[in-house]
């Protein structure tokens, strides 16, 4: 029997699963893409021996921002621009607050959904900083974020870490391996109108390589009203983490994660219609009225285990 037989045929299999998932972007594709991600985050590991940075605070209390933000990227017509105000969004800084502020988009019906290199319907702000902290085997590291969402909030906004470098000042994403990936763990606030995996609201989640793995509503919270959201990142070896997920003092859930390495902090609002669909992500954009997130303290420090 020629041996060379079965690998033909296995050959011919592959491909055209492959091909089969690409063409029809079945979950496959975004699963083991995802999957593939969170291999590499942990082999590469986490640093032992890692000094933190000290205690970095934003508290929006001057008129301009403080150097623990590093950057700000404004998207909007598929274009980026930049603080305070660019397309249909605004950055406003009012009553010891940070407001992302988006009103309606009259040329919404007019701008293309699929344009390149990013949707021309895509609005959103994010502003990233508080960069250089890690868990160690010796601390942990700890981030808060105050954050209230109006009442006729729609799309996404919230607070995430990611890995350091993961997105540019020019709105491109690099990925900490420079691939593009976009890895990221945090509280994410979702309008009515959003869920992923069945999570809605206030929710914590966890996506490698642009692809949910894990998703948790948090319940009982009103996003409308103001929460401090805490986050603590702990050490389990070099090549895992655990997130713990507190609002207003109280422990709500759990979450293990692969090491991001250094870390930076990204605050954003946009106006993502996202939905999952047989596991399948569906992302889409909405137009509605003008809509806010207010932001009112980001903190990020160590705690000796």
């Amino acid at each position: 029997m020629n041996s060379k037989i079965p690998i033909i045929v296995t050959l011919i299999i592959l491909v055209s699963v492959v091909f089969l998932a690409w063409q029809y972007r079945l979950p496959i594709t975004g699963s083991f893409l995802g999957w593939v991600q969170l291999q590499r985050l942990r082999q590469a590991g986490a640093e032992p021996d890692y000094i933190n940075p000290l205690t970095q605070e934003e508290t929006f209390e001057g008129i301009a921002l403080s150097p623990v933000w590093a950057f700000d990227v404004i998207n909007g017509a598929g274009k980026v621009g930049h603080l305070p105000q660019f397309h249909n969004t605004s950055v406003e800084m009012r009553d010891e607050s940070l407001y992302i502020v988006q009103h309606p988009d009259p040329d919404f019906g007019h701008e293309n959904p699929t344009a390149l290199p990013m949707s021309e319907q895509y609005n959103n702000a994010a502003l990233v900083g508080f960069q250089g902290f890690q868990p160690t085997p010796a601390e942990d590291v700890l981030v808060q974020c105050d954050m209230q969402a109006s009442p006729n909030f729609y799309g996404s906004a919230g607070f995430v870490v990611q890995p350091l470098g993961t997105l540019t000042p020019d709105g491109l994403f690099k990925g900490r391996f420079g691939n593009g990936a976009f890895d990221l763990f945090g509280i994410t606030l979702l309008g009515p109108e959003s869920s992923v995996f069945g999570a809605s609201g206030a929710t914590v989640q966890l996506a490698a390589n642009w692809w949910p793995i894990k998703a948790q509503t948090l319940p009982g919270v009103d996003i409308t009203q103001s929460h401090s959201y805490r986050l603590r990142l702990r050490w389990l070896d070099r090549r895992n983490w655990l997130g713990v997920i507190h609002v207003d003092g109280q422990e709500m859930t759990r979450m293990t994660l692969p090491p991001f390495g250094p870390l930076e902090v990204q605050i954003w609002g946009d106006n993502y219609l996202l939905s999952t669909h047989h596991n399948v992500p569906d992302i889409r954009f909405q137009n509605g009225e003008t809509k806010w997130i207010r932001f009112t303290d980001v903190a990020v420090w160590t705690e000796a285990r």
